[in-house]
């Protein structure tokens, strides 16, 4: 009888070490793309999260900053008001929900010169309404220009719900160039 050489590994061994990475591999790749997926998951809801609460801070501040306000355009798709620049007068502002591009976007300019077509800020991606619900929406009501107001909105961004209200402390009227 001859005795097997030791140098290496018969084809057997080789074909049983193959299949048994092939079954590690195989039990391992669904935990790996889970991983994969969880971390994209987390990563678009930090974002949404991020730019709603970005987004309903400045709402906030300009709302609360206003002497006047306008909601108007398709089912009160903007918000436009006039607010306080620091020392250094007032200036407009519009927060625009724009459907088809699903963005919400803010524009400011100064009080006295007509708006600059083409100029959005945008402020938060993926955003929708809340339902059939219009985004902006103001006591006084649609394409009304008001001084002092409660502004109602309602938009999700990226699932994340952006709602509430908020109303003006100021209250004269504004230069009619920030609602045009």
């Amino acid at each position: 009888m001859k005795l097997r050489d030791s140098r290496g590994f018969s084809l057997i061994e080789l074909a049983i070490y193959i299949a048994l990475l092939g079954m590690i591999a195989a039990l391992l790749t669904p935990l790996i793309i889970s991983m994969f997926n969880g971390q994209k998951t987390v990563s678009t809801l930090t974002t949404a999260a991020s730019e709603s609460q970005n987004a309903t801070t400045v709402l906030h501040a300009d709302i609360r900053n206003a002497r006047e306000l306008r909601v108007g355009g398709t089912n009160g798709s903007w918000l436009s008001a006039s607010i306080a620049q620091g020392t250094n007068g007032w200036q407009c502002v519009r927060w625009r929900f724009d459907a088809a591009g699903h963005t919400l976007s803010r524009t400011t300019w100064p009080e006295g010169t007509a708006f600059p077509a083409g100029a959005r800020g945008v402020i938060a991606n993926n955003v929708t309404t809340q339902g059939s619900t219009n985004p902006f929406s103001l006591a006084a009501g649609t394409g009304t220009a008001t001084a002092t107001g409660t502004v109602t909105y309602s938009l999700r961004v990226g699932g994340i719900d952006m709602s509430g209200k908020a109303s003006n402390r100021a209250a004269a009227a504004g230069s009619a160039t920030c609602f045009a």
